[in-house]
């Protein structure tokens, strides 16, 4: 059973074309997002086909008892327009599509295993097209005018299906053997695992490193705890460099050379590692300062983020 997903060029004309070929509106407008979703369909008695449980989510209280059943569904937003195709709808839909979606859609995705799928007429006028399957991980990729297609195996976090179960402070790593035992024996192969941590204790992030998924790490200052922690910080870093982001807090007491010293202490490990930037307030002196350091930091570090501290927004203590 697959799904192809297109996105629409000429929905205009795609909508002209539907109803010229007896597809119709059916259940309700689903909004997620910015996007607005509208399902169509239409029988064919050839198709063995059922979309059962797809109609009921748009709302149909009688969905047909009928199988054969081609279906499109339109998601609309402002920018940008995409269809969902099952059963042979996907030939409809993909003269109207964009014939670069599938080359853009296939560089963002880091994958686990790629092949040759099976090879196609040379000089094709299909377009691009990307194709999931139900109950199995593989996206087949379809040029529309390569030789070849290719079915790829995207890395298990693009699908962001296993849940995350998060262990934060005070400082969880004070409690590595306890966290190491419950996740070996409870955790693990239900849930992804999220650390949140002070960035000093290396000896403990080793015990536990290869259940982690995620390792979050706060750089403190020396302005702000008056201790220099960067010997810690360093060899902590390095410890799980591979699975580990930072997050530092931007104060009217950050001085800027010890921000510099941060960076270069991150970029010096891996220039791929994620840093966040955490403003403390919102006042015009403190922004001021985040954007000064914000340029300093990427022109280093290759994925630089503002990221204000949300419990204050949100009032949580």
């Amino acid at each position: 059973m697959q799904y192809n997903i297109f996105k629409i060029r000429d929905k205009e004309n795609l909508l002209k074309d539907m109803f010229d070929r007896n597809f119709r509106r059916i259940g309700n407008e689903i909004e997620s997002d910015e996007y607005k979703l509208k399902l169509y369909y239409k029988y064919d008695d050839d198709l063995k086909l059922g979309w059962k449980n797809i109609l009921i989510e748009f709302g149909e209280e009688n969905p047909p008892t009928r199988t054969g059943i081609s279906g499109i569904i339109i998601c609309e937003s402002n920018e940008n327009n995409y269809a969902i195709t099952y059963g042979a709808s996907s030939f409809l839909v993909q003269k109207y599509s964009d014939r670069e979606f599938g080359f853009d859609f296939a560089k963002r995705i880091e994958l686990k295993e790629m092949k040759r799928k099976s090879s196609m007429i040379p000089h094709s006028t299909k377009n691009s097209s990307i194709t999931s399957f139900k109950n199995t991980k593989t996206i087949l990729f379809d040029s529309g005018e390569n030789i070849t297609s290719l079915s790829f195996t995207p890395e298990d976090s693009f699908y962001g299906k296993k849940p995350s179960i998060s262990f934060t402070g005070g400082e969880p790593l004070i409690y590595a053997d306890f966290i190491l035992e419950l996740v070996k024996k409870y955790l693990k192969k239900k849930f992804s695992v999220y650390i949140e941590t002070n960035g000093t204790l290396t000896q403990q992030i080793r015990k536990i490193y290869k259940y982690c998924d995620v390792v979050a790490m706060d750089i403190k200052f020396k302005s702000a705890c008056k201790q220099d922690l960067f010997k810690e910080h360093k060899l902590f870093i390095e410890s799980c460099k591979d699975k580990v982001f930072i997050k530092t807090v931007i104060t009217k007491q950050t001085e800027k050379e010890e921000f510099i010293k941060a960076v270069n202490l991150i970029s010096d490990i891996s220039k791929k590692i994620k840093l966040i930037i955490q403003p403390s307030a919102f006042d015009t002196a403190t922004n001021k300062k985040t954007f000064e350091f914000y340029s300093l930091a990427i022109s280093k570090i290759s994925d630089v983020r503002i990221l204000p501290q949300l419990h204050k927004l949100w009032k949580i203590q």
